[in-house]
């Protein structure tokens, strides 16, 4: 069997966790013998279409372009794009007309996400473009692949995974070998509003104002819409000893910051999109690397399990606590050893966030239905 996953960057030059995790899902379909390859819809670089995609009746963002190859394939697999467009729904039925019997999959990696186009200048009509559009889905795509629970989206049967990674590419982090007691932490992302990092800064200077005297080192890596706020904070609180931005980093700019840490932010900022339950790439990413994860929401995957090395604050726009996260990094690091603990975390990785595993169900459907 063979099928074409579609991508809007190439995935040999996107470095960010969903450019790997593509990656590592084509990888996992070529392991099953479902040959898979790739096919870009671009992006238009002009300003002016990138204004007029936001109107109704406009195909730009990505531009969606036929080929003769999607009348020979026995599947096709596409993550949910921006929004969804008229033109993405005729060149879907274009697709269905010529190949009555290809199985089209359609991926959405946060539902409900309605909230994460609020983010976005003229998000009313990107948010009436999309609600227009999704009503038509049923009729052109046979599964929607979710994170959640849902058994059906948008009036079709869903099929669940678990968020994983390719392990093979998110490498073990060495023994940091601090010399000295600070307690440093990592956060990667392209920073938006969900991220909610505030909280943390606030409750940094929190814990210095009152007295704190255990040294601290944030380590913020990536850009984003909220990186202006994130910045204004630290300059405001006067966090710049204890706060490090650097930007988009890749391979080992980025492994050496993940070296130097001993524990990981994931989001706190869920609650602004009514997600309870966060199933993110970048906790499976961090556990991969070896890491303590520490997140301001539920986790799925440690829902049902008690796993030692995870520390979960409420989600809502609480301050938080900095003690609570000096007590969770001693009660880790006084009872064993740095080597140990990475070994544990990566282990656990090795058995729960693979993401061969993780799409057992998409796998199983394209071969059997």
């Amino acid at each position: 069997m063979k099928g074409i996953f579609i991508t809007y960057v190439p995935t040999e030059k996107d470095t960010t966790g969903v450019g790997k995790k593509i990656r590592g899902q084509i990888q996992a379909f070529n392991k099953n013998d479902l040959y898979c390859s790739e096919i870009t819809m671009y992006h238009s670089t002009s300003k002016l279409m990138r204004l007029l995609y936001k109107f109704p009746f406009y195909n730009g963002a990505p531009i969606w372009k036929w080929d003769t190859c999607f009348e020979q394939i026995d599947y096709l697999y596409m993550r949910r794009p921006l929004v969804v467009s008229g033109y993405m729904i005729k060149f879907l039925k274009r697709i269905k007309k010529r190949n009555p019997f290809v199985k089209i999959i359609y991926e959405i990696p946060t539902y409900p996400y309605d909230k994460e186009l609020y983010s976005f200048k003229f998000r009313h009509l990107l948010i009436w473009k999309d609600r227009f559009n999704r009503k038509k889905l049923h009729d052109v795509v046979d599964r929607i692949v979710t994170l959640t629970d849902d058994k059906i989206i948008f009036h079709t049967p869903t099929l669940k995974i678990l968020n994983g990674v390719d392990l093979k590419e998110n490498s073990v982090k060495k023994i940091s070998r601090n010399n000295d007691e600070t307690i440093q932490i990592c956060a990667v992302a392209i920073f938006k509003e969900w991220h909610g990092y505030e909280r943390v800064l606030y409750g940094l200077a929190q814990y210095y104002h009152n007295g704190g005297t255990r040294n601290i080192v944030c380590h913020f890596v990536g850009d984003g819409s909220e990186l202006a706020f994130y910045k204004k904070i630290v300059d405001e609180k006067q966090l710049n000893e204890h706060v490090k931005f650097y930007g988009m980093l890749k391979d080992q700019e980025l492994i050496s910051i993940y070296n130097q840490c001993r524990l990981s932010l994931e989001s706190f900022g869920s609650y602004k999109k009514n997600i309870k339950i966060s199933c993110g790439l970048k906790s499976r990413e961090m556990l991969a690397r070896g890491l303590p994860l520490i997140a301001g929401n539920h986790v799925d995957l440690f829902m049902e399990r008690d796993f030692p090395y995870f520390l979960e604050f409420p989600n809502n726009d609480s301050i938080i606590d900095f003690q609570k996260i000096i007590d969770f990094y001693d009660r880790i690091y006084t009872t064993e050893s740095e080597e140990v603990v990475i070994q544990k975390i990566r282990s656990f990785a090795e058995n729960h966030v693979d993401i061969e595993a993780g799409m057992k169900t998409v796998i199983e459907y394209i071969k059997c239905g």
